[in-house]
C-alpha cells in the first residue's frame, strides 16, 4: 500500500502544518498497528492513521476490504462499530487511490472491443436504450466498453450525452488505436469509428444477437446489467456520487476479481493436497 501511494511515509500535521507526522509501527496489546506519530509530543493527533481518524490499522483493512466488496454503510457500521464520518473519509481517500490507478491503467483494445450504452432512470424502465432519447428527465446515461477477446479489461464511465463529438472525446481516452470497435448500431458510433479511424462492426439485434461473422455485444450488455444489481446491494446511489461508484465498480472488476480467483485456487490446491 506504501508503494502504490495509499498510504505515505510521512505527512504534514493535521494540527501543525508546519511538522512532519512520520508513520511508525506501534505495538499495542500484542497487535502491531500503523500509526503516524507527530513529531511534538503535545500534539492530540500523534496517534492517528488518517487525518482526523482515530482507528487502528486492523480496522482501517477491515473498512477497506468491506468497501471494495461493495458493502454499504450498515453492514459495514454493523460489523466494524465504526461511524458513518470515519466510512466516508475511507471511502473518499480509497477513490482518490482508484482514480490515480485508472487514469494510468484504464486503456483497452483489441481485435473486439464492444461498446454499449445504458441509462439509469428514476421513472420506469427505458427497455431500449438505443432508441431513447437523451434529454430525458430524470436520466444518466453510462457508456461501457470490454474487451471481448483476451483480457476482458472494461471501462464504464458517465457521459452527459451520446452525440458523435461527445463520445468521441471520451472514446479517444479509453480505447487504444488499431481496434475493432462493435456496436449495436447506435447511429452516434459510425462516425466516433470514422473519426478515431477504427474498424467498426455493427450487429443488427432486430436481425439477431449474433451476425454472420459471428460478433456480438452481449459482455458489455451482462455488465450493464450487473451494474445494476450492484447498484441494488447499496439501495441506489446519489446522482452526485453515480461518477465515483462507476470509478469503483470499474476498479475492482478489473483488477480484484483476479485476485478473488487467485485465491479460490490457492485454497483448492491446498484443500487437495490436505485431502
Amino acid at each position: 500500500m506504501i508503494e502504490t501511494g495509499i498510504i505515505n511515509l510521512i505527512r504534514r500535521c493535521g494540527f501543525y502544518d508546519h511538522v512532519v507526522a512520520k508513520l511508525t509501527i506501534l505495538l499495542e496489546r500484542g497487535k502491531e498497528r500503523l500509526v503516524y506519530r507527530c513529531m511534538r509530543q503535545q500534539c492530540r493527533a500523534k496517534n492517528s492513521f488518517l487525518p482526523g481518524i482515530k482507528l487502528s490499522f486492523e480496522f482501517f483493512l477491515f473498512v477497506v476490504f468491506l468497501v471494495l466488496c461493495n458493502s454499504n454503510y450498515r453492514l459495514i457500521k454493523c460489523l466494524t462499530c465504526v461511524s458513518n464520518d470515519t466510512i466516508l473519509k475511507i471511502k473518499l481517500k480509497l477513490r482518490e487511490y482508484i482514480r490515480k490507478k485508472l487514469e494510468t491503467d484504464c486503456k483497452i483494445g483489441g481485435s473486439g472491443v464492444q461498446v454499449d450504452e445504458t441509462v439509469l432512470c428514476r421513472r420506469g424502465t427505458i427497455r431500449v436504450p438505443s432508441r431513447a432519447d437523451d434529454g430525458i428527465k430524470d436520466t444518466v446515461w453510462i457508456l461501457g466498453l470490454i474487451e471481448a477477446v483476451d483480457r476482458k479489461k472494461f471501462c464504464i464511465v458517465q457521459v452527459p450525452d451520446r452525440k458523435i463529438n461527445t463520445l468521441t472525446k471520451i472514446i479517444e481516452d479509453i480505447v487504444l488505436p488499431g481496434s475493432v470497435l462493435i456496436s449495436d448500431g447506435h447511429p452516434s458510433y459510425p462516425g466516433v469509428a470514422a473519426n478515431l479511424k477504427l474498424k467498426h462492426i455493427i450487429v443488427n439485434h432486430s436481425i439477431g444477437f449474433t451476425n454472420e461473422e459471428g460478433f456480438h455485444t452481449n459482455n458489455i450488455e451482462n455488465f450493464g446489467s450487473g451494474m445494476k444489481s450492484e447498484m441494488t446491494k447499496q439501495h441506489g446511489v446519489k446522482r452526485v456520487n453515480i461518477e465515483s461508484w462507476l470509478e469503483e465498480f470499474t476498479f475492482r472488476k478489473n483488477f480484484l476479481n483476479n485476485v478473488f480467483k487467485n485465491e479460490e485456487m490457492d485454497k483448492a490446491k491446498w484443500e487437495d493436497k490436505t485431502g
